[in-house]
């Protein structure tokens, strides 16, 4: 026996070679063509992975619905803001309340009144409104007023031709008079019970909306509290038609 004899390789069967398996060997250009499709398939799932078990879609279609995807967001995003005005009508006169910010950042309430167009038409002349901004001091008082916890406010001295407002509740509805002193023009209208508490409402969004982190609930709270030491002290900027008229 030859021990120095070179041991024969193996195939992929466990025989040596000289015996052919012809379903496990492949010829040396078959191996070569057979890589060269492997490498074209993983090639291809490279480039367009499909998505559950639809085909995957061409590289220029998915190119463009990459596009739109920044387009939609962008067009919610850019979306005017809605906000919510009440408008109360009256015989004379027309009041609205609208959300408004101040030059200074701070969220607060405007409050506008006009009178109405003459003959019998039912519209109002609002390019000749008197706007008035409420203060961020004033507001928590106007809130507290809209919404009941006081029983009425007015302040004073807006702008260079002093305008004014006052707010009244008169039980069954709200009085509210807007004016400027430098024309003495005043107009009062009445306002609906349940139009004077949306307004409110309005206001003291507003009003929670300028304390990171606060709710709503917690500044109603508040502003409870301060309405309660305002009565109790008879601290609050009472409206002088209530006494005295104007």
């Amino acid at each position: 026996m030859n021990f120095n004899q070179t041991p024969q390789q193996m195939n992929d069967t466990g025989y040596h070679g000289g015996v052919n398996n012809p379903q496990r060997s492949r010829p040396a250009h078959g191996q070569n063509a057979y890589n060269s499709q492997q490498r074209h398939y993983q090639q291809q799932e490279y480039q367009q992975p499909m998505t559950g078990n639809h085909p995957p879609a061409s590289n220029q279609s998915m190119n463009n619905n990459a596009k739109q995807v920044p387009q939609q967001h962008g067009s919610q995003t850019d979306e005017p803001k809605r906000y919510m005005n009440i408008k109360s009508h009256g015989k004379s006169n027309a009041i609205e309340f609208a959300p408004d910010n101040t030059q200074k950042g701070w969220d607060t309430l405007r409050i506008e009144a006009a009178p109405k167009l003459g003959g019998n038409t039912k519209a109002y002349d609002w390019a000749n409104k008197v706007s008035v901004q409420i203060t961020k001091t004033e507001l928590p008082i106007v809130v507290a007023v809209l919404l009941g916890f006081l029983p009425s406010c007015e302040f004073g001295n807006h702008g260079d031709t002093a305008k004014w407002f006052s707010i009244e509740n008169q039980g069954k509805a709200f009085y509210i008079k807007v004016g400027q002193a430098s024309d003495k023009r005043m107009l009062p209208c009445p306002v609906p019970f349940v139009e004077a508490h949306l307004a409110g409402m309005v206001a003291l969004s507003q009003y929670a909306k300028n304390f990171e982190g606060m709710s709503t609930d917690a500044a109603l709270e508040a502003i409870k509290v301060m309405s309660s030491h305002m009565v109790k002290n008879v601290a609050f900027p009472q409206a002088r038609q209530m006494s005295k008229g104007r």
